[in-house]
């Protein structure tokens, strides 16, 4: 019953969406104390914001110095040092924090459909839009040698999710369906995801 309402909230105003993302329990699938104390350098601030899914142009309502203070956020509470270029131990080049236009989000219409179900029975079968997005964030890491950075390699991730319940016309709209705040949730979980990448490849070994 606690789904079902705000769902029947959805057919009325038109769009709302949900995140399940969590940042904490994305961190909790690694070992931190592997990294605990490394200084790292995060560049990036003109970063890829935007991508296109079938005909529509999807963008993060954040800027890319706004992702970028999103990753470091995130890796302070790894345990990194978030330093200058010249005290680093390692180079993180953000390159691209993109809604995906809904394309690994397949699969998850399967775990709703008790839902659908439900909401289909008390709407009189008026059943609201199903769609989502996921961040797909990407980076190159440097390692720096007398303040010089050497590439290593490039990590992606794709762990920050957000659900659509939405009217047929809205579903597919990113900026009209999507909050900043479960933007910023998706955002957090998929640079986690980038991190845990790189630490359980033990780029930071």
């Amino acid at each position: 019953m606690k789904v079902l309402l705000p769902l029947l909230f959805c057919l009325v105003l038109g769009a709302c969406a949900t995140t399940t993302s969590d940042v904490r329990a994305v961190m909790e699938e690694v070992d931190l104390s592997r990294v605990k104390n490394i200084a790292l350098h995060i560049g990036g601030e003109k970063i890829q914001t935007s991508s296109q899914g079938n005909i529509r142009i999807y963008a993060l309502h954040r800027t890319g110095e706004e992702a970028k203070a999103v990753l470091e956020t995130v890796a302070r509470a790894y345990g990194f040092r978030i330093v200058d270029l010249a005290a680093a131990d390692y180079y993180l080049e953000l390159r691209r924090a993109v809604p995906d236009g809904g394309e690994c989000v397949e699969g998850l219409d399967a775990a709703r459909q008790g839902v659908t179900y439900s909401a289909s029975v008390m709407t009189l079968g008026m059943v609201p839009s199903r769609g989502g997005f996921c961040i797909v964030t990407n980076a190159w890491l440097h390692y720096v040698d007398r303040g010089e950075p050497d590439l290593l390699a490039e990590f992606s991730s794709d762990a920050g999710r957000i659900d659509i319940y939405a009217g047929a016309k809205d579903v597919d709209k990113y900026q009209r369906a999507v909050t900043r705040q479960d933007e910023l949730k998706a955002l957090e979980a998929s640079f986690a995801g980038l991190l845990n990448v790189m630490v359980t490849e033990g780029a930071f070994d």
